[in-house]
């Protein structure tokens, strides 16, 4: 059961760094961080550069100082998130 626990934490840690990674991208994008918007071209750097080095960032981080096991009330708010951010992206 530890095993699957363990699994199960990381997964957690690593959606919830997804979904950081991309609420921290929409503004960045809208800044021209990641090129010129007359270009059109931002926001493919920002999906295909940004994202997935923010997500390894924030899923480091998010490993490194998160306490081990999760406690079950971390655990509930987090799923019950991505539940709720899962069901307005389908809905």
């Amino acid at each position: 059961m530890t095993m699957l626990c363990k699994i199960s934490d990381r997964l957690l840690l690593l959606l919830l760094s997804a979904l950081a990674a991309l609420v921290t991208l929409i503004p960045l994008e809208k800044l021209g961080v990641f090129g010129s918007s007359f270009e059109g071209q931002s926001g493919y750097a920002a999906l295909y550069f940004g994202f997935p080095t923010l997500t390894v960032i924030f899923a480091l981080l998010a490993v490194q100082f998160m306490p081990r096991p999760l406690p079950v009330a971390m655990r509930i708010v987090g799923w019950l998130a991505l539940a709720i951010v899962a069901l307005l992206m389908f809905a």
